[in-house]
């Protein structure tokens, strides 16, 4: 990436761009006065994701994709804290080398690894929860299949989008920027994006069919289901923001808002999970009318009056013979 000091032959050149520094303020920027409150709104994120991080990590007798959202919360994290890192050296106002636009790279490597991993801990909720849900995984194994093929899209397109921010960053530093090579990054943005939508709705759709299907059972709770449509829900708002740069301290308000809404419905659904249990936790639905086996013979509903049948006047019964 040209970050190190370049050498020529047998002397030190110190001309490196990334070693040039540079004088960066909130003060330079167009949008000086929703720059502050972009900052508190990035710090409250930062700092929500640190309390969802410790309160994954404290479950106990959890289940689902407990792991895994752990790892994601982490990515979260980090990436969330490489934003605020460019913010707190913009609020400061000091002279810094280029170098420090790497802090936006890996931002945004950590943030799209954050995003498809995300998508799989949806796709496990969804394939546990139709497990808890069908008698047989064979109506569904086709769909798994699906989905962890969708994943592997949504992980591609992030990788190939990482690379070409990745190199448009380096072409600017080093003032080798091309039009082409902008515009292929912008028209695969917007691929990633469009993508993303479409499988963030796939993943609400199946949320709300999991939760429709769930009310025909005898459970002890539908909270881990609901929990997550809202969730996904959150997380299909998350991926349809497309708000002006004007009123970017719109955006980074919905995005604490959703991230919020994503990871509590995520953490509350594990922490409940044990209530979609199936028939042997709870045991068979009753039936309508059940079979008593302490009597020998068949309970009848509830208000209803047993009359024994009165033989007919004059009538002896006659003892058997033998």
């Amino acid at each position: 990436m040209g970050i190190l000091p370049r050498y020529d032959y047998s002397y030190y050149d110190n001309t490196n761009p990334w070693n040039e520094e540079v004088f960066v303020s909130y003060e330079e920027l167009i949008y000086q006065k929703t720059f502050f409150v972009e900052v508190a709104f990035d710090c409250l994120i930062l700092l929500a994701l640190f309390s969802f991080a410790v309160w994954a990590c404290t479950i106990r007798n959890g289940s689902g994709p407990q792991r895994a959202t752990i790892v994601v919360l982490v990515m979260f994290l980090i990436s969330q804290s490489l934003q605020v890192v460019p913010d707190i050296i913009y609020l400061a106002a000091v002279w810094v080398k280029q170098s420090y636009v790497i802090a936006y790279i890996l931002n945004y490597i950590f943030a799209l690894a954050s995003y498809s991993l995300l998508f799989g801990v949806f796709y496990m909720i969804i394939h546990r929860s139709l497990d808890r849900l069908t008698d047989s995984d064979k109506p569904y194994l086709a769909v798994n299949v699906v989905h962890w093929v969708i994943v592997g899209i949504v992980a591609a397109v992030s990788i190939a989008d990482f690379g070409l921010y990745a190199a448009l960053t380096v072409k600017e530093v080093e003032s080798d920027l091309t039009y082409k090579l902008l515009k292929t990054q912008n028209r695969l943005y917007v691929a990633r994006c469009i993508i993303y939508f479409i499988v963030s709705f796939e993943v609400l759709a199946w949320s709300i069919f999991v939760a429709v299907k769930a009310r025909t059972r005898q459970f002890l709770s539908n909270t881990p289901v609901n929990w997550i449509v809202a969730s996904s829900l959150c997380w299909f708002g998350y991926n349809i923001m497309i708000i002006p740069s004007y009123l970017g301290v719109i955006e980074v308000v919905f995005q604490f808002v959703f991230v919020v809404g994503i990871f509590t419905g995520i953490l509350l659904s594990i922490m409940n999970w044990h209530k979609l249990g199936g028939e042997e936790v709870y045991g068979p639905a009753p039936v309508q009318y059940p079979y008593n086996a302490t009597q020998g013979g068949y309970q009848y509903p509830q208000g209803y009056q047993h009359q024994s049948y009165q033989q007919p006047q004059g009538y002896v019964q006659q003892q058997p013979t033998y």
